[in-house]
């Protein structure tokens, strides 16, 4: 049956703690003959059972679980991502103390939620009208247009990570859902008075009727056009995400 795989992000949001995940060493020869991608298909999953039966009886039925690619990667989830266990510094030793070898197929990696919640406090509000122009986030909630800054790096959250972040921000939004508001991004060119507004309603593909409706609107957008600072002789695009 299919289930919703987590991403690592999904697990700092919910666990505020480091993730563990267990790269793949060895040697994997790409655009091999097919007995050879046989052949190493097999080798890994010999690999992948002796893991799980080592999690299992040396560190006391400790589970192996898969997580998806990272919100930031650019891949549709669900795609190629992690594997990964809950760990402590004695298991770590542990796995270490067993694993550690030369031409071992496993390698332990620790993601830092430290990492993580760096990235996302780096984020601000932004007060409206916006003064500078710059690439942001926004939401139009029952208080008004909320911009999300991008972080240090010039980067945008990702989608779930803003949801997140937002109500952090605005106790008042705390018992909203963020992704049932109108939502998007605004991307300006930087070296002209050109740009682009992105609309983003919903959480899935086939609500995207909801961002071509609110992409209609000509109040909104108005009053959109007003809170990012765009001014009438601005040519600002208009379009709604995909995705």
């Amino acid at each position: 049956m299919p289930s919703i795989i987590q991403s690592p992000e999904g697990w700092f949001r919910e666990k505020e703690k480091d993730l563990y995940t267990f790269d793949y060493c060895a040697r994997w020869e790409l655009h091999a003959s097919k007995t050879k991608e046989s052949a190493q298909q097999s080798e890994y999953r010999r690999n992948l059972q002796n893991l799980k039966t080592w999690l299992s009886s040396d560190l006391h039925e400790t589970p192996l679980t898969r997580f998806s690619a990272s919100e930031y990667s650019g891949r549709i989830e669900g795609g190629h991502g992690y594997l990964a266990a809950e760990m402590d510094d004695a298991k770590v030793a542990q796995f270490n103390e067993t694993w550690n070898f030369p031409d071992s197929p496993w390698r332990l990696k620790i993601l830092l939620y430290a990492d993580w919640l760096k990235k996302i406090n780096s984020c601000q509000l932004l007060s409206t009208p916006l003064a500078a122009r710059q690439p942001l986030r926004w939401w139009d909630t029952p208080h008004g247009f909320m911009l999300l800054s991008a972080t240090r790096e010039g980067s945008l959250l990702s989608k779930r990570d803003a949801w997140w972040r937002i109500p952090q921000l605005i106790p008042a939004l705390q018992e909203i859902k963020p992704e049932s508001l109108p939502y998007g991004e605004y991307w300006p060119f930087p070296e002209s008075r050109s740009g682009y507004i992105l609309i983003d309603c919903g959480d899935i593909s086939i609500e995207s009727w909801k961002s071509r409706k609110y992409a209609k609107d000509t109040v909104r957008i108005t009053l959109l056009r007003e809170a990012l600072g765009i001014t009438k002789n601005q040519n600002i695009g208009i379009y709604v995400s995909d995705f």
